[in-house]
């Protein structure tokens, strides 16, 4: 069985345990997620089953946007409320310095990896390295922070919303964004809110989902709408599950250099997905495939 389905992750629960339900509720075992959230977070994850966990790397690989509390004057050895909370530097934090914060955030940002992540350093996980209380110079890694936005300040607390690029350490924003307030600082909370263009508001929470969950996956095509999309006849379609290449020369012959050489979605005459197809030379070559009679 193939399917997408959007989740709202509760706090507490961990990804994996959501993943132990929705295999429970479906009886479907291949099932995967395109993002990991830490137990304390909660918010969208977006769900695959069957051939679809195939696709799950277009949403792991799309900008995410979270909304954020920072505890400032504290520091967590976890950079969470998991971890073990000491006391830290405190600034004061003056009007200008807050204004100035999203011009200071936003572009590309060198952020330092959090010691409590799943990072391998040197063949070795670099919580394993924490748990066993080693000391590491943890290594950086290129975020782009897209957005940038305050929702409110209060006492001690910073509230902010980012969207940012993939692989983008919210513990380690957080982080970067107190050491620029002067503070020491922490993740207090945490909720996901988009994946690419899809919000949370679409997503259901698990004790929502029954045997009625088939009625609340969602269409393939909004996954992979990054990608360009090609209709294919039924011909066209036996070609490709049989592993053949199809040819769009035709309808691309006004275009210079005929067919642009990148990954298309195929689709047959009733819009379900076929397969992802790859651009050489004029052909498309079928690189995953799908059963159309397998389908949520």
């Amino acid at each position: 069985m193939n399917f997408f389905l959007l989740i709202d992750k509760d706090e507490g629960s961990s990804s994996f345990n959501l993943i132990r339900q929705l295999r429970k509720l479906t009886g479907i075992k291949k099932i995967g997620h395109g993002g990991t959230l830490d137990p304390f977070a909660t918010g969208l994850m977006i769900c695959a089953g069957g051939q679809y966990t195939r696709l799950l790397r277009y949403a792991e690989a799309k900008d995410k946007t979270y909304e954020a509390c920072i505890k400032l004057g504290y520091f967590s050895d976890t950079g969470d409320p998991e971890g073990e909370i000491k006391q830290g530097k405190l600034s004061e934090i003056s009007v200008e310095t807050i204004a100035e914060l999203p011009m200071r955030v936003l572009g590309e940002r060198e952020l330092k990896l959090p010691r409590h992540s799943a990072i391998k350093i040197d063949g070795k996980r670099a919580y394993k390295y924490a748990r066993e209380g080693s000391v590491l110079e943890m290594p950086t890694r290129l975020s782009q922070i897209h957005d940038f936005e305050i929702l409110k300040q209060e006492e001690n607390c910073l509230h902010y919303c980012a969207r940012v690029s993939k692989g983008t350490y919210i513990r380690s924003l957080s982080e970067y964004i107190a050491e620029l307030l002067g503070c020491d600082g922490y993740t207090l909370n945490l909720r996901r809110t988009m994946i690419g263009k899809h919000s949370v508001n679409e997503a259901h929470k698990m004790n929502q989902l029954g045997e009625d969950w088939r009625e609340k996956t969602i269409d393939p095509a909004g996954i992979i709408s990054h990608l360009p999309a090609l209709k294919i006849d039924d011909e066209q379609v036996q070609d490709i599950f049989c592993g053949r290449k199809i040819s769009f020369q035709e309808q691309f012959q006004n275009i210079s250099g005929g067919l642009p050489e990148q990954e298309y979605a195929l689709f047959d005459e009733a819009s379900a997905l076929i397969a992802i197809g790859k651009a050489s030379e004029g052909l498309i070559y079928p690189q995953l495939v799908f059963n159309r009679e397998n389908r949520a």
